[in-house]
């Protein structure tokens, strides 16, 4: 007998099809949250979370089944993306337990449709209830609350407690008699991925006269979800050697993200180092901004690190640390703090701190600055390199745009770390040449090449 094939349909579809295997499916999921609710005999409100758990656009409807006229939509008989449905269930005067069921569908869309269920409890049952089941937040956090009750018989002492998610829910009110308020804030998230959490309501009943009795729902889940950020912190550089002599060091600060004004908070903050480094620029700003940091000499042989940390609220790789490592007085030698043409012979396994003057030496206010570099590798020079916050870049391909690629690390005290390094880190042997130089542009156009440090490697 021939045996049939188990290749799933989907499967088979990419074989035939592989140009659409990467293509991005937009298939909107239909989510509704809880399936199910209990209430007591009491007139109350009730609330179901409608969502989009997949991709595209969801357009969903509710339908109360058709037979009953004691549960009624408020609103949320449709609605597009996110929403709540919204219902009002009327008083019962019976003893015995009544359902309704509740069907909620989005054509085109996966999980559609759902059927949810509303049971009523009589007269003599406790029911604990809670005017939501589902709290949404966005990415920037803020407070949340909904209203804990008894919607039946008695009375019921309940408490809430986080169960999952407790590093970013924190409830500030969690437990009550009968009706009460559970507050809770949402802290601000440092990713783009969305989180989901649970607080967890559990409860206890006693009759009139204060015998305990059964309790309906005596424990529920409150789902927590939070939006990603829609933001991302970007901080440059996030590393800097510094020379051993006192300097200044800025720091860039911005935001990726398709808002068209990032008009986000954040503030830098010296965590370690605090005896030698200081912010020395205002500590704080709203978009794209920067701050300056001032480290004063190092008089020790050894080096020393310090480290700032930049926060904003709400955005995804928040915070961010700058770790800046500054060379001991005699730990190392200084090539290129000199003003002028310096060459020196080097080896290459030698470690060393690099560092240019950037000083005016002829009066000129500048208007653009740059960092060059240069090396001849086996008798083959290379290209005169632009070195940029983003990367080193041919300044051939951007001749004519040079004022987009200035080097914006240049410490105002005129001396410029470069960080430690060894020829053979670069790539370069003996009699292999390594070159780089601070150039500005004057006022009237003219581009001068200034400070030249030419290293000759050696065994």
């Amino acid at each position: 007998m021939r045996k049939s094939c188990a290749i799933p349909f989907t499967l088979f579809f990419l074989v035939i099809f592989p140009s659409l295997a990467s293509a991005d499916l937009v298939i909107p999921v239909l989510s509704v949250s809880p399936l199910s609710q209990a209430v007591g005999y009491q007139s109350s409100h009730l609330s179901f979370a409608v969502y989009n758990t997949g991709s595209g656009t969801l357009n969903w409807s509710a339908e109360v089944q058709q037979d009953i006229n004691w549960v009624h939509i408020d609103s949320g008989a449709a609605g597009s993306g996110s929403g709540s449905i919204q219902l009002s269930v009327d008083a019962y005067n019976g003893t015995a337990p009544r359902s309704c069921s509740l069907t909620v569908s989005s054509q085109g869309a996966m999980g559609s449709p759902k059927t949810l269920t509303i049971t009523q409890y009589g007269l003599n049952s406790p029911v604990l209830t809670a005017s939501s089941r589902y709290i949404h937040t966005s990415g920037s956090g803020g407070n949340a609350s909904l209203t804990i009750f008894n919607s039946g018989y008695g009375r019921i002492e309940w408490q809430a407690a986080v169960t999952e998610g407790s590093d970013w829910i924190q409830l500030s009110s969690s437990n009550g008699t009968n009706t009460g308020e559970l507050t809770c804030t949402v802290l601000p998230t440092n990713t783009t991925d969305k989180r989901s959490g649970i607080i967890e309501v559990t409860g206890k009943a006693y009759a009139d006269n204060g015998d305990p009795v059964e309790i309906i729902q005596s424990s529920m889940n409150i789902e927590m979800a939070q939006d990603g950020s829609t933001y991302t912190l970007v901080v440059s550089p996030t590393s800097l050697p510094i020379t051993q002599q006192g300097q200044k060091a800025k720091f860039e600060v911005s935001f990726n993200t398709t808002d068209p004004i990032p008009f986000y908070n954040w503030s830098a903050e010296v965590i370690s180092g605090k005896d030698w480094l200081s912010i020395s620029s205002s500590p704080s700003g709203i978009g794209a901004g920067s701050f300056e940091c001032s480290a004063t000499a190092n008089t020790g042989v050894s080096s020393r690190v310090g480290t700032v940390q930049v926060t904003s609220a709400g955005a995804a790789k928040s915070p961010q640390t700058i770790t800046i490592q500054q060379a001991g007085s005699g730990q190392y030698d200084i090539i290129g703090a000199d003003p002028g043409l310096i060459h020196v012979m080097l080896s290459k396994t030698k470690t060393v701190q690099l560092a240019v003057n950037n000083s005016n030496q002829h009066g000129d206010q500048p208007l653009h600055e740059w960092l060059l570099s240069e090396a001849m590798k086996s008798n083959t020079l290379s290209p005169v390199y632009v070195i940029t916050p983003l990367g080193v870049v041919d300044s051939a391909y951007i001749i004519d745009h040079l004022s987009q690629y200035t080097y914006p690390f240049f410490d105002a005290s005129g001396i410029t770390g470069l960080g430690l390094w060894k020829m053979a880190d670069l790539g370069l042997d003996a009699e292999d040449m390594f070159i780089y130089a601070y150039a500005y542009q004057k006022t009237n156009g003219q581009i001068v090449i200034d400070n030249i440090v030419s290293i000759h490697v050696t065994e």
